[in-house]
C-alpha cells in the first residue's frame, strides 16, 4: 500500500499541484498585465486562479505532513527522549487520523448537500459548489491515508519522518 501511495504522490498529486499552482500564478500575472496595460479585466480570472491555488495547496497538505513539514513545537520536541517522542508521535497520529476521518465525512455531507440542492458559486461563472468543494473530500482521504501510514510505521517501530 505504501508503494502505491508514494507512486500516486510523485506521479499524480505533485504534478497536478504544480500545474494548478503555476497556472494560478500565470493567470494572476496575465490579469495584472491586462488591467494595467489595457484597463480591462477578465471577470472569471480571479475566481479560477483562487480555486486553482486552493486545490493546489490542499492536494499537498498530506504530502507536506509526510515529509515532516507540518508545524511542530521544536523546542519541546527536541528536549524529549526517543521513547517519549515515539509515544507522542503515535498519539498525535491517532488524533490526527480521527480528525481526518471526521473531515472526510463532514466534507462528504457538505458536498452531497451542495449537489442535491444544486448550489452554484455567486460569481460570473456560477460553478457548481459540489465540484469546488470536492477537494475537501480528497484532502480528507489523503490525510487519512498519510496518518494511517505514519501510525502503522510508528507502531512497527520503523523510523518515521520527525524532522
Amino acid at each position: 500500500m505504501f508503494k502505491v501511495t508514494r507512486l500516486v504522490e510523485k506521479r499524480v498529486l505533485l504534478p497536478i499541484s504544480i500545474i494548478l499552482f503555476t497556472f494560478s500564478g500565470l493567470l494572476m500575472f496575465i490579469e495584472a498585465l491586462q488591467r494595467s496595460l489595457f484597463s480591462k479585466s477578465f471577470e472569471w480570472s480571479s475566481e479560477i486562479s483562487i480555486y486553482c491555488m486552493i486545490w493546489s495547496i490542499l492536494l499537498m497538505i498530506a504530502y507536506a505532513g509526510k515529509k515532516g513539514h507540518h508545524i511542530r513545537i521544536e523546542l519541546l520536541f527536541s528536549k524529549m527522549n526517543r521513547s517519549l517522542k515515539r509515544v507522542l508521535f503515535i498519539l498525535v497520529n491517532i488524533m490526527s487520523f480521527l480528525f481526518s476521518v471526521v473531515l472526510t465525512y463532514s466534507s462528504y455531507l457538505t458536498v452531497y448537500h451542495a449537489y442535491k440542492t444544486q448550489q452554484l458559486s455567486q460569481t460570473t461563472l456560477q460553478l457548481p459548489i459540489w465540484m469546488l468543494s470536492s477537494i475537501l473530500i480528497i484532502t480528507g482521504i489523503l490525510l487519512s491515508i498519510y496518518y494511517l501510514e505514519a501510525l502503522l510505521l510508528a507502531l512497527r517501530g520503523n523510523k518515521v519522518s520527525q524532522k
